[in-house]
């Protein structure tokens, strides 16, 4: 067993306080997801481009990871879903 002193414990609340405000704000900002697609580029660009989520630029090949991320480590609940497709 490994004594931790107040020093350790003060370092931790801090870090699991900022954790907890980081991920109330995500689950705030994203509660209602924006999703738009870029389809002005070359074919190619369709499944290695980008789409843009509360317009924030995510890289097709990342979305499993970044929706991942907001439900296991998040813990988001969707309220609402807007597509919108962009051709110019």
């Amino acid at each position: 067993m490994v004594l931790k002193s107040k020093a350790q414990f003060s370092f931790q609340a801090v870090n699991k306080t900022f954790r907890n405000v980081c991920n109330g704000m995500n689950r705030k900002f994203y509660r209602t997801l924006n999703i738009a697609h870029d389809c002005r580029g070359q074919y190619s660009e369709v499944f290695f481009g980008k789409l843009y989520i509360n317009d924030e630029e995510v890289k097709i090949q990342h979305l499993y990871k970044f929706f991942e991320y907001l439900i296991n480590v998040c813990r988001i609940t969707v309220k609402e879903v807007r597509i919108k497709n962009e051709f110019y």
